[in-house]
């Protein structure tokens, strides 16, 4: 091996080092980062939590017959079967 092939691998192998180390130090902002964004959702949250208003008024009217309009749309409806026979012929029959 002459002195250009020599100084190609030392490049590489430096280069790939330095891709490592990179990659280790970026693994380490990206776990801080994440650390401090929960703790920022966390604040978040409890600052809405602690500012929603509670007590006052109760929901007025129009409010809760919209409630009851979304309840009975959501409610489950009973099923209604009804039952068909066939006849000798193999055809549908219409109940009486």
């Amino acid at each position: 091996m002459n002195y250009v092939e020599i100084a190609i691998l030392a490049v590489l192998i430096g280069s790939i080092i330095m891709q490592i180390l990179i990659a280790r130090i970026m693994v380490k902002i990206i776990i801080q980062s994440a650390e401090n964004l929960d703790s920022s959702v966390a604040e978040a949250l409890n600052s809405i939590v602690e500012n929603i208003p509670m007590g006052g008024e109760g929901p007025n009217p129009i409010q809760l017959m919209v409630m009851e309009i979304l309840k009975a749309q959501f409610s489950p409806n009973p099923i209604q079967v009804t039952e068909v026979s066939k006849g000798s012929d193999g055809k549908f029959v219409k109940q009486q």
